[in-house]
């Protein structure tokens, strides 16, 4: 059984996808429903809200959703490449919690795809629309409840910031839940394993035997991944490497570069290259 969700059940409006040329221009959008705004390819840039927001980049495989009657801006008019981005339109009440994951200061969220598995969704119901219209609604409805489940299951990076893709989708113990909640409190700060086991209320051993049991790697390259996962996230907001290897503990924007190609296997410049090109990280 689930809890009564009445007038919360999404409802697709209209599912969209474009390949061609950048037009370029500055576009001002606002619509009535929510917008899930995907970039297949780099699209310029974006600020929401107000006149008075700063730009931001929209790197390949984003999502920027937009909860209804929200202002944004594009520009597109020093895009290079070919245009190739999508949207759903939707319907949903409060009780969707979707508005739980929109940031209140920049006022939209943002989802970053490596996997591309969003993207896929968004064709999916786009094409299916496009080929059969009314015919196969259904098909594109389920496509949007595909993707509502990822952006709710995403895992957050920062205020706003979120990464989905198959991973997040798995079923996650309350025991890893918890375990991970501890682990980014502050990534600041040189891991003590002791104190987490502390909290959980088990031994040393019994945190690290369980813990790599229940999620397929060991806490302390959980915590590792924690902490790059940051760093990205503050990297596609363009933040300067050595204030975020400041921010994340590191001694200086060496040992974060060294440490972040340990865990994605490549360079920090080289991962926002790879990233803003639309290629996939290599792990």
């Amino acid at each position: 059984m689930w809890s009564e969700r009445g007038g919360g059940i999404p409802a697709l409006g209209s599912a969209y996808e474009y390949c061609g040329e950048h037009v370029k221009k500055i576009g001002r959008y606002r619509c009535g429903l929510w917008v899930l705004d995907y970039a297949f390819a780099p699209h310029g840039i974006v600020r929401v809200g107000s006149t008075r927001r700063p730009w931001c980049v929209r790197p390949a495989r984003t999502a920027h959703l937009y909860p209804p009657n929200t202002r944004y801006w594009e520009d597109t008019r020093v895009e290079k490449g070919p245009r190739h981005n999508g949207y759903l339109l939707f319907a949903a009440g409060e009780q969707t919690g979707l508005a739980d994951w929109v940031d209140p200061v920049s006022k939209h969220a943002r989802f970053l795809d490596p996997e591309g598995v969003l993207g896929k969704l968004i064709t999916t119901a786009a094409r299916a629309g496009a080929e059969s219209g009314e015919a196969v609604f259904w098909d594109a409805q389920a496509a949007l409840c595909s993707a509502l489940h990822l952006l709710v299951n995403a895992a957050r990076l920062d205020a706003g910031i979120y990464r989905v893709g198959p991973a997040t989708m798995s079923a996650e113990t309350d025991f890893v839940r918890e375990v991970n909640r501890l682990l980014g409190l502050d990534l600041a700060t040189p891991l003590s394993l002791a104190q987490v086991a502390a909290e959980m209320h088990v031994s040393l051993s019994a945190l690290s035997h369980r813990y790599r049991r229940e999620a397929g790697i060991a806490p302390i390259a959980a915590y590792r991944a924690l902490r790059i996962e940051r760093a990205k996230a503050l990297l596609l907001r363009g933040i300067p490497l050595h204030t975020i290897a400041e921010e994340l503990g590191f001694s200086d924007a060496f040992h974060l570069s060294k440490a972040f190609k340990q865990v994605l296997g490549l360079a920090p410049r080289y991962f926002l290259r790879d990233y803003q090109q639309g290629k996939p990280s290599q792990k």
